[in-house]
């Protein structure tokens, strides 16, 4: 079976390796050597020197992905990754679980009610995730959201509560919820992907900081099914911050 695992950057190496049956001596030597154009877009360039030099790509069976939220401490994912449709009333739960006295967790109810129409619950249905494990950990460079934080809705959720009774229960939610990264695999395959991680590999090698070109999301409609989860992970973000450093390995 052939896949790309961006877990890490030894197994980002072995996906390309095994993708593009080359080694990773190979695909080092010439991340290494390959200079980025400095105009236009230098990541489609440099993938197209790739596969002009290596061949095209092995039929790709899975895809991993990471799905990165906060939930309580008891989450188990046993029913998969939740569509923001099912995990509403979940997260109302969870939210009320944490604010004790009953005035608080009424004037939530309202809040959450009000919000599904503008969260277009149940509309709104996606499943989101990475494929480049360490985007998580470097959010602030990439200038994208740093889902282990907080997750867009929660914000929104407590930013509204906030600004509606005055009273900030954002630190009390963070403080309850814990940052999750859960990893699953999908059987659909884009050419992109390959480029994401080549310029991910190349980034790594170079000791740069990684750009919004080094990763790529997924979006699904769907749940993701239990037996397509690999790994739930719990993550202390001390560690995870401090991995991101340790991965700058110029040649």
């Amino acid at each position: 079976m052939i896949e790309l695992n961006c877990e890490s950057i030894d197994s980002t190496f072995e996906s390309m390796s095994s993708i593009y049956g080359v080694s990773v001596d190979d695909i080092r030597s010439f991340l290494i050597q390959h200079p980025l154009a400095e105009t236009g877009e230098p990541y489609k360039e440099l993938f197209a020197s790739f596969e002009k030099r290596f061949g095209s790509p092995r039929k790709v069976d899975r895809v991993y992905w990471f799905h990165l939220t906060r939930s309580s401490p008891e989450a188990d994912f046993k029913s998969g990754i939740l569509t923001l449709t099912e995990a509403w009333p979940i997260l109302q739960k969870n939210l009320e679980n944490i604010l004790c006295e009953p005035i608080k967790r009424e004037r939530l109810s309202q809040i959450m009610a009000g919000m599904k129409a503008e969260y277009h619950v149940p509309s709104r249905k996606n499943v989101c995730a990475i494929l480049v494990k360490e985007a998580a950990s470097r959010s602030e460079e990439m200038r994208t959201r740093d889902y282990l934080k907080i997750p867009d809705v929660i914000e929104a959720i407590c930013n509204k509560y906030q600004n509606q009774y005055g009273e900030d229960i954002q630190n009390k939610v963070l403080k309850s919820f814990v940052p999750y990264i859960v990893k699953f695999w999908d059987d659909k395959w884009k050419s992109d992907y390959a480029k994401a991680a080549l310029f991910y590999l190349r980034s790594i090698l170079h000791g740069e900081d990684l750009s919004f070109d080094a990763n790529r999301c997924f979006f699904s409609e769907w749940n993701i099914p239990k037996d397509r989860i690999v790994t739930v992970e719990k993550v202390h973000l001390h560690h995870i911050r401090k991995f991101s450093h340790t991965s700058r390995c110029p040649p």
